[in-house]
């Protein structure tokens, strides 16, 4: 399937289900959902998933050249092959996860992601548009021999799966769990409670949680958010802030920490930026040689 067709149907199938969601909770009456709020995920997924398919062409030209320079030995598709691919992502992310939170010039692209005080399905779109670095915490499966196309598709499978557990609305039985990243897990991880900072870096797997001791159960309201000055809350704002905390802290002029506060979003300028994203991805679909 070509990338536009991915792209856009991506783009249909991830609206429809935090739309179901947003439906979802009106009906029970729970209040997970603002209309500025979504709207900026929204608009911020939009132009995300351009840079995706840039990082996916990067990555991929990259693996290949590799294997090709160093003569890596490619190896056969077989069950195990399968199961040893997707163990070995999941550590590769794990790891990659766990540093965006420890290094400044990971978590400066990272902080978009936790810089919402909600916590629902459109969080889950709330992407960095410089993911780029983290393309090195994967070359270790190009060594080992595995297929590039193979590498990026079960990377999108666990960025699918990790999708699915931005939610309030569902919990899962407590034995899967045991294994599996689940809701609850994702819930610890996105809280700025004490006792869950730097929790649950799980993609799919939570055992490395376990195994490393960074594992925390929801036991606790969650409050979400990040302990810094809010950025302001539409997308380009949210893009920016981390970058530029990341560089005062270069200068030592570091933001004094506080409270996460409601963030400050104007309704208008978050549809007219939406607007804008999706002018740019039809572009994007229409004259993909201008970005590819």
């Amino acid at each position: 399937m070509p990338w536009q067709q991915t792209a856009v149907l991506t783009l249909l199938t991830v609206n429809a289900l935090v739309l179901g969601e947003w439906l979802l909770s009106l009906a029970l009456r729970q209040r997970v959902y603002s209309l500025t709020g979504t709207l900026t995920n929204v608009a911020d997924y939009t132009i995300y998933l351009i840079i995706a398919a840039i990082y996916g062409y990067t990555e991929y030209l990259l693996i290949v050249w590799l294997q090709l320079e160093f003569a890596v030995v490619r190896l056969r598709p077989t069950g195990w092959y399968w199961l040893l691919l997707f163990l070995a992502d999941d550590f590769c992310f794990y790891w990659f996860h766990l540093l965006s939170h420890k290094l400044g010039i990971l978590w400066m692209s990272h902080v978009v992601h936790h810089s919402s005080n909600e916590f629902n399905l459109s969080v889950g779109l709330r992407q960095t548009w410089l993911p780029f670095l983290g393309m090195v915490f994967w070359l270790p499966l190009a060594f080992a021999g595995f297929a590039p196309a193979h590498i990026l598709a079960v990377q999108a499978a666990s960025l699918t799966y990790q999708f699915l557990m931005h939610t309030q609305l569902l919990n899962l039985p407590r034995a899967f769990g045991l294994i599996f990243n689940t809701p609850s897990h994702h819930r610890v991880h996105h809280g700025m409670n004490p006792e869950y900072l730097d929790k649950n870096f799980a993609g799919v797997l939570i055992i490395w949680d376990k195994l490393f001791g960074t594992f925390a159960a929801e036991k606790t309201a969650v409050d979400f958010g990040i302990h810094d000055p809010a950025p302001r809350g539409e997308i380009v704002a949210v893009q920016l802030w981390g970058p530029w905390q990341f560089l005062r802290g270069l200068a030592r002029r570091p933001a004094s920490p506080r409270p996460y506060s409601a963030q400050r979003t104007s309704a208008l300028i978050a549809v007219i930026l939406l607007f804008a994203a999706l002018a740019l991805f039809v572009l994007a679909i229409l004259k993909p040689r201008w970005f590819l």
